[in-house]
């Protein structure tokens, strides 16, 4: 080696053991203010933002791998190393610098130090929720970065990738579920968004071999001596299987999910639009995008830029729903959707930020769309299944080829507010990622952390998580929930915003009568009272109900004087409550019923309620006949838009 040679060789040594970290990186950067109209240069302004204000801090990343000393047995400090990647910002700061061609040099050495100082095991696959080499990946695959990282970047990268697939790409239809294209695209390695990340990174590192491996290319072996082409075949076809049965059965098993979670299963159908060779999967990838954002655009609420109905899952950080906050938000602050961005820290968003994909005009005008006249919006839900096994779960349908799921997700849309649930069969047993969490309510127009809630705990502490612990019955201006008796609830509990409580009067009848703008709510506990307590987060109250199994009522009303919603509550309402029944006649004048203690279906006008519908999607603009592979996107002014899922 020449003297130069050794040089460049220390300098770079040096340069990847020390990156360039931020010295007084901020808590919060506010998203940028948009001075044009043009998405695609919106875009770029979000990942400018990351590239010039978010470099990775490295005292915040070090206090993640202080449990790691000297004396830290190899295996043990590699697996927290691999906890700790989690954590590490470079890859995402690093594909922002390379999309906007700024940092160019930091982010090629982010990128190394991340591939070399985070090794993917080739032997001892682990969990890609832990280790998720997707950024690189998609550094490497767009055209307009991969020209801007260096040759051992790449070679890092080829590395990284191999390293990754080598034991963990399975296509034997006689081996375990485990993260296996051979097996039914309904087995979920981990959980969902676990499951999207570890199988679309498959997908990305087989691609990137066969396309542009040196050392590791579509003919390298892998553990089960086929070559890596083999396995890239096998997902393709894994793919597009995969995104046909979202479509067709909802989505998701992780309802509705607002933070991260979603972000993450959501961004691989990103990737295949994005990245993927086979042009099919493209299209697929596509329109499984669509289908989410017309979905989300059918109860979107463009004055506070977020989702306003809540039935959702998996909810942990935040588990009354609290906070006004969703993983699309800036997203559809920069498409044009809203003028209310989040203002917190844009990392981990720098995938979403580099992607290619552009809602269609029809969806953009469904989300800043009027509200009038009001309207019911159903989702069928995958959800049925027995418990993990060996780190895998696996949704399941009843009837056969019927595919029901038995799980409804169900919102009504007005302006002032919408109300939400998921109803289930409490008889029936479901995937603990369809359970967990649950939460139901309304949110109001009115400001962006106006909402109502209904959340029951396993345990008594109000930041625990818990499982089948309600059920709920939404329907035209009224929601009913109660404990699901099939659950482990040990209190249930009603959270109210500060600023709607605030707005309380107390009624007859045991009505309490709460206002957010021009929404209106009563609110009733059938059976017993409830004790009143600041929630954990300081932004509202709990009602903890004296009678964990007492069914709830939420009748809701719009643009009316607020005492002639409480007059109107109290004389053309009826409520009556025994063997363990709730009887109500509401506003609307629908009978319905719903039952607590025991494994019934709630009622509608005599009706058991249809927890598996005809249709898949139904709303004014939305729908797709349950058991077909197409979607019909509809509004007003525009042709209507036609989604295949057939391949």
């Amino acid at each position: 080696m020449t003297r130069t040679a050794i040089v460049l060789s220390l300098l770079l040594a040096a340069t990847i053991s020390q990156p360039c970290f931020a010295a007084n990186r901020p808590d919060r950067v506010k998203p940028p203010t948009f001075a044009t109209d043009d998405v695609d240069a919106r875009m770029l302004e979000c990942l400018r933002v990351i590239a010039r204000h978010l470099a990775p801090d490295e005292k915040r990343l070090q206090g993640k791998l202080k449990q790691a000393g000297s004396e830290t047995p190899g295996v043990k400090k590699r697996g927290l190393n691999i906890m700790a990647s989690r954590w590490d910002k470079g890859p995402q700061y690093a594909l922002a610098c390379l999309a906007v061609g700024e940092n160019v040099a930091d982010a090629n050495t982010h990128i190394l130090r991340w591939c070399r100082q985070y090794p993917i095991s080739q032997d001892d696959p682990q969990d890609a929720g832990d280790v998720d080499p997707r950024k690189i990946l998609r550094a490497a695959l767009l055209p307009e970065t991969r020209a801007r990282l260096t040759a051992d970047a790449l070679a890092a990268i080829e590395d990284a990738a191999y390293a990754f697939v080598f034991k963990r790409s399975v296509i034997d239809p006689a081996a375990p579920p485990w993260n296996n294209a051979g097996r039914s695209v309904w087995f979920m390695s981990g959980s969902e968004n676990h499951d999207a990340v570890q199988k679309m990174a498959n997908l990305l590192a087989l691609q990137f071999l066969c396309l542009h491996g040196k050392r590791h290319n579509g003919d390298a072996k892998l553990a089960d001596s086929r070559p890596a082409r083999e396995h890239y075949a096998a997902w393709v076809a894994y793919w597009k299987e995969h995104s046909r049965q979202r479509a067709r059965e909802g989505i998701f098993a992780e309802v509705a999910q607002p933070g991260s979670y979603g972000r993450a299963t959501i961004s691989a159908y990103f990737d295949l639009h994005d990245l993927a060779e086979d042009p099919v999967l493209r299209r697929l990838g596509g329109n499984m995008a669509t289908l989410h954002f017309a979905q989300l655009a059918t109860e979107f609420e463009p004055r506070t830029g977020t989702r306003g109905a809540i039935a959702i899952t998996r909810a942990k950080d935040s588990i009354d729903q609290q906070f006004g906050h969703h993983w699309t938000k800036n997203l559809t602050y920069a498409w044009g959707w809203h003028n209310a961005p989040d203002e917190k820290i844009l990392e981990g968003e720098s995938q979403i930020f580099t992607t290619r994909y552009r809602p269609p005009a029809i969806v953009t005008a469904i989300a800043r769309g009027p509200r009038l006249p009001p309207y019911l919006a159903t989702m069928r839900c995958p959800g049925l299944g027995g418990d993990k096994t060996n780190d895998v779960n696996e949704a399941l349908f009843a009837d056969g080829e019927a595919h029901n799921s038995h799980l409804r997700r169900t919102s009504w849309v007005t302006p002032e507010y919408m109300l939400s649930g998921l109803t289930s069969d409490p008889a029936r047993h479901y995937l603990a990622i369809s359970t967990q969490s649950r939460i139901a309510g309304i949110t109001f127009s009115s400001g962006v952390n106006d909402r109502i809630t209904v959340i029951g705990y396993d345990k008594p502490d109000p930041k625990s998580i818990s499982y089948n612990a309600i059920n709920t019955l939404p329907w035209r201006d009224c929601l009913i929930g109660g404990r699901d008796p099939s659950g482990k609830t040990v209190a249930t509990r009603i959270y109210v915003s500060h600023s709607i409580w605030k707005s309380r009067i107390e009624g007859d009848g045991g009505w309490v009568f709460l206002r957010g703008g021009d929404g209106f709510c009563a609110l009733r506990v059938v059976s017993g009272g409830y004790k009143v307590s600041d929630a954990h987060h300081k932004m509202g109250v709990h009602l903890t109900l004296d009678d964990k199994d007492s069914p709830m009522i939420f009748q809701t009303g719009r643009a009316m004087d607020f005492a002639a919603f409480q007059q109107a509550v109290v004389t053309k309402t009826h409520v009556e409550f025994a063997d363990n029944c709730l009887r109500y006649r509401s506003l609307a004048g629908d009978d319905l019923r719903f039952w607590v203690k025991g494994p019934r279906v709630p009622e509608v006008n005599g009706e058991p309620f249809a927890l598996n519908p005809r249709e898949t999607y139904a709303s004014p603009y939305l729908t797709m006949q349950h058991g077909t592979d197409l979607a019909r996107i509809r509004f007003p002014g525009y042709d209507d838009l036609a989604l295949d899922f057939n391949y």
